[in-house]
């Protein structure tokens, strides 16, 4: 009460002159205290219901009423207002039982001056508001602990329980009467014991401070079922004068829990054990996690490229695209578009990943989680695949060109025969002196060119009569060492660079003599200003993986025989038709197109193989490989 407020009094009093004392008294004080008096009980219930007061002042003695059937009719109208027992009589007897039904004070009235009874009257109002406020958290906190769903158990500070609500009934299995009196530890799980005894000590320790617990504990029905519990010490509290604790059933909770964890732990073997990386990104593009994978595809650490930027390890070239490819995949919850893209490896090196990427969960704005995978060796098998097929066909192409070649050279060589036969017959007929013999002659050269051509076509069929013995290669190169020379004129520089001892080999030493021309002969063509020429002899062994690519080679021991240039070189396009007879990209009368194809049909015919490797500007490179002599 403000001390502002006016204190109301209600005074039964029918002496007059006592009624005249106290008033006196009581409004001398402050704040003031208002005093309406009433002679009679029944006028006192009157007044009480109509004009609201904050104490009475009773007199034992009324023409209506007297002794204690004056305050228990007093109290049964007053409710929770206050009374003071105002008497002449000194009896503690009195006292008591006035006190008893209801009373808050018993006060003589000689005795009861004026700081007295100011005093008394305060302490009464006072006491009354405390225990209005007493009942009404009571009945509050009645109220939570019967409507509350969980179980609440007064505890003392044995942790005995005084209190049960009727919610321990659905959550223990047991009546709260049944509870009464058993300590909290009854039916907790052994092996859950000593942590519930160390927190019960913390519970105690810190009083108004609430202690979670979770334990183990069995209902009624046998079954074990895990609970959470939390303790408040409220036992300095008097309005409580115990230790609260709230308890419920987690158990579904815990086996989600068990469950989640479980989902979580296999989710996350499958991610890490992974051969694919795995990636989770922003809408952004930052890298929120990498799998360990990305140590063994790109060289870097777990957790290395985490809140950096994806794009910052993508090729400059594929960055665009990727960055436009992430925006789709963040914007489209079932978006699942393969994509190929460029990596630089920790190492520098770039490799090639294949990617699938989605958004994450149902919402698109929670991120990106992206599958990649190394393809770059796959990438390299399919392209040395696509050139071995390419060259099988090319290979192909060139054994039935060869047997048309050599079914034509056969035919041509008859007809060829039969022209040589009727020239020289003509020829014998023909005076020296006759102006027609040199005509005669004519045909006979231009038939000899013809049969030099046919000869070229047997020896690239491999039908040509061959004279094959076992040489050394070494000797056969350095034997036309002069000619070659001079076929490639001074400007160019001619390099040897032999095997010391190199193994043998079966073929016809003048056939190998006139394939080195010929290549000489292209070479020379190749460097109009001049170059350098090199001619390299070297014993190896193939392996199947070195004839990858070098179709009509088997696995074994052979004699290299390389010449290189540095001449303009060919594109690709040139390059897979230079064996094939008749192609040539000389001007018109410069060239026949079958020196290469010769070449060919003798190696081939040595049971080796030729290849061509060749670029734009970077020279042409031929290797002949021919088998060695057991």
């Amino acid at each position: 009460m403000s001390s502002a407020t006016p204190i109301r009094l209600l005074l039964v009093e029918d002496d007059d002159a006592y009624a005249l004392i106290v008033t006196a008294r009581l409004g001398r004080v402050q704040p003031p205290m208002v005093v309406r008096r009433v002679t009679r009980l029944d006028d006192a219930v009157a007044a009480l219901q109509s004009d609201p007061v904050d104490a009475i002042l009773l007199d034992l003695g009324l023409p209506d009423s007297f002794g204690m059937e004056t305050v228990e009719k007093t109290t049964a109208a007053a409710g929770e207002i206050p009374i003071i027992v105002l008497t002449a009589h000194d009896d503690d007897a009195d006292a008591l039982r006035a006190v008893h039904r209801g009373a808050q004070d018993y006060l003589l009235k000689d005795e009861a001056d004026g700081e007295l009874l100011t005093r008394a009257i305060r302490y009464a109002i006072e006491r009354a508001g405390f225990q209005r406020t007493l009942k009404e958290r009571e009945a509050r906190f009645r109220a939570l602990v019967e409507n509350s769903s969980d179980a609440i158990t007064l505890l003392d500070e044995h942790f005995v329980a005084v209190y049960n609500s009727q919610a321990v009934e659905r959550v223990c299995g047991y009546s709260p009467e049944e509870l009464q009196g058993q300590p909290m530890h009854a039916h907790t799980h052994p092996d859950d014991l000593p942590e519930l005894r160390r927190r019960f000590a913390e519970c105690l320790a810190n009083p108004g401070r609430p202690v979670h617990f979770e334990y183990r504990f069995r209902r009624k029905d046998g079954s074990l079922r895990w609970g959470e519990a939390v303790g408040v010490n409220r036992l300095d509290d008097p309005a409580v004068a115990a230790i609260v604790a709230n308890h419920h059933d987690i158990t579904e909770r815990r086996e989600a829990e068990a469950e989640l964890t479980r989902r979580e732990r296999y989710f996350r073997a499958l991610t890490e054990r992974a051969s694919d990386l795995v990636v989770v990104l922003s809408t952004g593009g930052l890298v929120l996690y990498e799998s360990p994978a990305i140590q063994r595809i790109l060289g870097y650490a777990y957790g290395e490229l985490t809140g950096r930027s994806v794009l910052d390890i993508v090729h400059p070239d594929d960055r665009e695209r990727a960055a436009g490819l992430l925006a789709t995949w963040s914007e489209e919850v079932d978006s699942a578009t393969p994509f190929e893209f460029r990596v630089r490896h920790k190492s520098g090196e770039w490799r090639v990943l294949e990617a699938l990427g989605r958004s994450l969960y149902d919402d698109p704005s929670s991120g990106i989680v992206v599958n990649a995978r190394d393809i770059t060796d796959r990438l390299g098998t399919e392209e040395a695949l696509r050139r071995t097929e390419e060259q099988l066909r090319q290979a192909h192409k060139m054994e039935a060109v060869g047997r048309l070649a050599g079914g034509v050279a056969h035919d041509f060589n008859n007809v060829l025969t039969a022209i040589f036969g009727y020239v020289d017959l003509l020829l014998d007929r023909i005076d020296e002196a006759d102006p027609r013999r040199a005509d005669v002659v004519e045909i006979r050269r231009s038939a000899g060119r013809a049969a030099a051509l046919t000869r070229q076509l047997l020896a690239f069929s491999r039908k040509q009569v061959m004279q094959p013995r076992v040489l050394d290669l070494n000797e056969v190169a350095t034997s036309i060492q002069k000619l070659l020379q001079r076929m490639l004129g001074d400007d160019v520089q001619l390099v040897f660079q032999l095997e010391p001892h190199p193994w043998r080999v079966r073929a016809d030493p003048g056939q190998l003599e006139q394939v080195l021309m010929n290549l000489a002969a292209n070479s020379h063509d190749a460097m109009p200003e001049g170059g350098r020429f090199a001619l390299e002899t070297a014993n190896t062994t193939l392996r199947a993986e070195d004839i990858a690519g070098r179709p009509g080679l088997t696995p074994g021991e052979y004699v290299l025989l390389a010449v290189a240039d540095s001449g303009q070189g060919m594109p690709e396009s040139v390059r897979v038709h230079v064996f094939e007879p008749f192609f040539t990209t000389k001007e018109q009368g410069k060239g026949t197109g079958l020196g290469l194809a010769m070449a060919y049909g003798i190696i081939k015919q040595t049971g080796g193989g030729i290849y061509v490797d060749s670029e734009e500007g970077k020279g042409t490179r031929v290797q002949m490989y021919l088998p060695r002599v057991p």
